[in-house]
C-alpha cells in the first residue's frame, strides 16, 4: 500500500499513514544537488544511500517543502544517474504537477521525459523500450529547450517548451509522484528498481 504524506507540526515534516497506525519517516536520505546533498525524507523504508538506491514501487523519498531548489525564473535543470528499472512503469523524479512541474519516469518500458509550463506540456520518450540497466541525463535549458539522453546518445530535444514562470506548488519526490500528477500516469506511480549515483542541479541560466 502507497503511503499518504501530508504536513505537520512547525517545522512541516511529512509524515505517513495508513489503516492501522500512523508511521513516521525513516530517517533522512541524501541526494547530490549541484556541490551540496539535500536530504530527503525516506517514506517506506527506501533502501540504500546516495551512490545506490533501491525502491519497491510503494516507498519514495520527500524533500521537505521549505527546503526546495529553486526551479523558475530562468534555471537550468539537470538531472542524471544511472536506472535499472524491474517494471514497465514508476516516476523516478518528480517535481510539481501537471500545471507546473517536470519529472522522469518510465511508461510502458520506455524512459521518458515530461515538463509543464503554465498547464503545456511536453515530452520526449525512448524509442525502445529499456531492457537492461542505463544512464541517463534529463535537461532544461534557461531558454525553454529540453533534451533527453541514454547512454550519452540524444534521445529527443524539444525547443521552445518555455520556462517556468513561477515555482511548482508541490515537493520533489524520487521514487514516485505522491499527490498531483505531472505527467499522463496515475499517481503515485511507484518507481521499482535502482537509481544509482542519482545527481541534480538548478544552476541560474546565463
Amino acid at each position: 500500500m502507497w503511503p499518504k504524506p501530508w504536513a505537520s507540526g512547525p517545522r512541516h515534516w511529512l509524515r505517513v499513514r495508513s489503516h492501522s497506525e500512523p508511521k513516521k519517516p525513516g530517517l533522512m536520505l541524501a541526494v547530490v544537488s549541484g556541490n551540496q546533498m539535500l536530504n530527503f525524507n525516506n517514506i517506506g523504508s527506501v533502501k540504500g544511500n546516495h551512490q545506490k538506491l533501491t525502491f519497491a514501487g510503494n516507498n519514495y523519498l520527500d524533500r521537505p517543502s521549505f527546503r526546495l531548489p529553486k526551479s523558475a525564473n530562468g534555471r537550468n535543470l539537470q538531472i542524471k544517474g544511472r536506472i535499472h528499472s524491474q517494471s514497465d512503469s514508476g516516476v523516478i523524479y518528480a517535481h510539481g504537477d501537471h500545471q507546473n512541474g517536470y519529472a522522469v519516469y518510465m511508461s510502458k518500458g520506455h524512459l521518458a521525459f515530461t515538463t509543464c509550463v503554465n498547464g503545456k506540456n511536453q515530452t520526449i520518450t525512448t524509442d525502445a523500450a529499456l531492457t537492461q540497466a542505463v544512464d541517463f541525463e534529463a535537461g532544461w535549458n534557461h531558454k525553454g529547450t529540453m533534451v533527453l539522453k541514454i547512454n550519452k546518445k540524444l534521445v529527443g530535444r524539444h525547443i521552445e517548451v518555455g520556462v517556468l514562470s513561477m515555482e511548482p506548488g508541490e515537493s520533489i519526490q524520487i521514487g514516485g509522484d505522491a499527490i498531483i500528477p505531472v505527467a499522463s500516469y496515475d499517481s503515485p506511480n511507484g518507481f521499482s528498481g535502482t537509481i544509482e549515483n542519482l545527481t541534480t542541479k538548478h544552476p541560474t541560466g546565463s
